[in-house]
């Protein structure tokens, strides 16, 4: 495994603090920062969402459902689909707290595939 990385690309909504920063607006976070902003509740309001991207270009998505469940969405786009998995909050701080470099490095566990519909 590489060494520790110091943060990540990320974008994120957050409907409790009225803050929005989409994908293609998507900015350095520390680690720290990240892990913080989860411990303060991103991920405990339905319909948040927070993206984080590495070096690669990998995506890595946390989405809170209407029902409080968080879905992680690992984006395959060779494939055209995603790898999904369904969180607890302890999770996503767990898993990121590792400071993994890359995406593919992170221990994500049991994930389904799921195809994109495509044209």
């Amino acid at each position: 495994m590489s060494d520790r990385v110091e943060g990540y690309i990320c974008f994120y909504t957050d409907n409790i603090a009225d803050e929005f920063v989409s994908i293609d607006d998507a900015r350095f976070m520390a680690l720290d920062n990240i892990l913080s902003t989860i411990q303060s509740g991103l991920l405990g309001y339905p319909r948040n969402l927070l993206g984080i991207i590495d070096e690669k270009g990998n995506t890595l998505q946390f989405f809170v459902h209407p029902d409080g469940t968080i879905e992680m969405n690992l984006s395959a786009p060779e494939k055209f689909g995603s790898y999904v998995r369904q969180l607890e909050q302890f999770e996503c701080y767990t898993l990121l707290k590792r400071g993994c470099r890359y995406i593919e490095e992170m221990p994500v566990g049991e994930v389904e595939f799921t195809g994109w519909w495509v044209e």
